[in-house]
């Protein structure tokens, strides 16, 4: 009976554990904070869950919107924007009035570009070759 007790009680402990994945540099971070931390501490000791634990805990007291919008900008990326944008635009059936603008840019850029080299290439041509004349269609 008291092996069920203690046995349910390690699988409660344990249920209360979610295990994360950090980086490496967020990893050695930690290990430096542990070893302070432990250091000289005759009290009791402290492991990098315990440590990890508290500064979440710590940082969602003080957690504020400008916090949310700094990480926002530093996980920013343009690919998930598009993505985020074009599926918006296959459920609505319509495409955002900026970015059609700028797509519309965009292919003109294109096109002044592709004329702009074909005008070279005409001139170098007609420089290299004098007596060819181009045809006019």
């Amino acid at each position: 009976m008291e092996t069920q007790r203690v046995m349910r009680e390690e699988k409660e402990e344990i249920e209360e554990i979610i295990k994360i994945t950090v980086t490496k540099e967020a990893g050695e971070n930690l290990t430096e904070i542990l070893a302070m931390v432990n250091e000289g501490f005759g009290a009791g000791k402290v492991n990098r869950q315990d440590i990890a634990s508290w500064i979440i805990d710590r940082f969602k007291k003080s957690f504020s919107d400008s916090d949310i919008q700094q990480i926002r900008k530093d996980f920013f990326s343009e690919k998930v924007l598009l993505e985020s944008i074009l599926k918006q635009a296959k459920a609505s059936g319509d495409v955002p009035d900026f970015l059609r603008e700028a797509l519309k840019k965009y292919l003109h850029l294109k096109l002044d570009d592709t004329r702009s080299m074909l005008e070279t290439l005409n001139e170098k041509r007609d420089v290299l070759r004098p007596n060819f004349k181009r045809s006019q269609g």
